[in-house]
């Protein structure tokens, strides 16, 4: 029995792919489906609360709904300089605010923004599934924020095997999200 690869996507729920005569389904059951088309207000919060979620801070809520004067915002319990500017680490635009917070209680803005970027970097697929909570919810607790955060490192997925004749297969598994594949059997697996 070879082996056939098939590709779930970030962005993808679901995967049907014909492998050796036979339709493969890979339905993701738990896991982080990650929009691409994210809105700049609701990744200007997601960095504000992945900082704070990695700082182990209270993290509240985070929301792009707009109110007088502003576009969004991440609600934590305390001030962190690191935290508030994660967002101009980033390269987010609306960012002069969290630096005046940053300066205003005696810290260099600078160095912030430098200590935020070395806790963000190569965290980007954690970022998009925190900005895909937010944008989808628009108002996200900091429990549904820290539970997408995990989701990201691992995908439950169901899959079924259908053969030619209609027989079908339904199994459970775990990926690593890095794996990005999953091996599917190119005969049908004899369930007894």
């Amino acid at each position: 029995m070879g082996f056939e690869r098939v590709h779930l996507g970030l962005n993808e729920a679901e995967a049907v792919r014909t492998v050796g005569g036979m339709s493969v389904s890979v339905a993701r059951v738990e896991g982080a489906v990650v929009e691409h088309a994210i809105g700049s207000t609701a990744y200007h919060e997601a960095c504000h609360a992945l900082a704070a979620l990695l700082l182990g801070m209270d993290l509240i809520e985070a929301s792009d709904v707009p109110g007088p004067g502003y576009g969004g915002y991440t609600l934590t319990g305390d001030f962190h300089p690191t935290m508030a500017a994660a967002a101009e680490a980033m390269g987010c635009d609306g960012t002069s605010h969290d630096l005046w917070q940053i300066a205003a209680r005696g810290y260099s803005p600078d160095v912030a923004v430098a200590n935020a970027q070395a806790l963000l970097w190569g965290r980007e697929e954690e970022l998009r599934a925190l900005a895909t909570e937010i944008q989808t919810e628009r108002t996200a607790t900091g429990t549904d924020l820290a539970d997408a955060k995990e989701r990201v490192s691992e995908d439950v997925v169901e899959v079924t095997y259908t053969d030619a004749e209609g027989r079908e297969v339904v199994e459970r598994k775990t990926l690593r999200r890095g794996e990005v594949y999953l091996d599917i059997p190119r005969e049908l697996p004899t369930v007894t």
